[in-house]
């Protein structure tokens, strides 16, 4: 069976074999030395239609906008509340969702490298778009060259202050010292603008 005609030739016999069994034979036969044959054939099926549904038919939800949390440390479900808050803007909300990823460590901790690592490959492969950050994090970030102005806005704002935001109050988020702003030009500015909207609904400018 090392070759084209040798596989032939085996499976002309293996058909020969089971011209002369009864029904009763060729399963007892078939189930003796092909179960394995069988079950890996079902579990590749398996696998397939699974892969399939994820790619084509049911995929997991995607970014609308990714946000890094880099405030003050939070132990509870504020920053999941704001992700779904933020995701009733969405059209779509089966294909796309806004996630709000916290980055923040507690104060004196030490320093989380595997969180680290994250955070600098979301940045340089482009899966954050918005960072959420106290004005002397804004500071760093511009020394660092990883926020760009909103030229989109009148005055090309550098951060925007969401100082006073309802939405942030009623997932129990202090804005007093919190900044919104934009890492490269990686989500198309509509849904910054709409973000922004949302979390400064109801504030008078």
């Amino acid at each position: 069976m090392t070759d084209g005609k040798g596989f032939r030739e085996y499976i002309r016999g293996e058909f020969a074999k089971l011209r002369t069994m009864s029904f009763n034979e060729k399963r007892l036969y078939l189930w003796e030395y092909y179960k394995v044959h069988f079950f890996g054939f079902i579990i590749g099926m398996v696998l397939l239609f699974s892969l399939l549904n994820t790619l084509f038919f049911n995929p997991p939800p995607r970014d609308y906008v990714h946000i890094a949390w880099l405030g003050p440390h939070m132990v509870g479900n504020e920053l999941r509340e704001l992700s779904l808050a933020l995701s009733e803007m969405v059209v779509d909300p089966e294909r796309y969702v806004v996630t709000v990823e916290n980055f923040a460590m507690p104060v004196g901790s030490p320093i989380n490298t595997t969180m680290q690592q994250r955070f600098a490959v979301m940045l340089q492969t482009g899966m954050i778009d918005l960072m959420m950050i106290n004005a002397v994090g804004v500071l760093d970030l511009i020394e660092q060259q990883l926020i760009r102005p909103m030229h989109e806005l009148a005055g090309n704002p550098i951060s925007v202050s969401l100082y006073g935001s309802p939405l942030l109050a009623r997932v129990g988020i202090d804005s007093e010292d919190l900044h919104l702003v934009v890492v490269g030009n990686h989500a198309p500015f509509y849904r910054v603008q709409k973000t922004i909207d949302l979390l400064m609904a109801g504030v008078v400018r």
